[in-house]
């Protein structure tokens, strides 16, 4: 499974907790801590699930088995609130 964000419209501010986005067209908001912060900012092009792990265990003390879940958490969180899109892998 591939992710990318869904929109290039989706507006974004650091805040000291991390980052706020902003979907203007549906005015949804979702805040990320500094975590999620890495994660959105890995999401800029098509990745992987453990693409995404890789990136987020160089910058944090966890394993990258450790961190799928989570991570997998909140990307489909993501999806649903229509912040990002998820692709089986080549069929883009």
């Amino acid at each position: 499974m591939k992710f990318q964000r869904s929109s290039a419209s989706i507006l974004q501010t650091e805040v000291d907790s991390g980052l706020a986005l902003l979907d203007p067209e549906t005015h949804t908001y979702f805040l990320l801590n500094k975590t999620g912060a890495v994660i959105w900012d890995k999401l800029q092009g098509e990745v992987s699930l453990d693409e995404i792990c890789t990136e987020v265990a160089s910058q944090f003390e966890v394993s990258e088995e450790g961190c799928k879940n989570d991570v997998r958490a909140l990307l489909d969180t993501m999806a649903e609130k229509g912040f990002l899109e998820a692709h089986d892998e080549g069929s883009v």
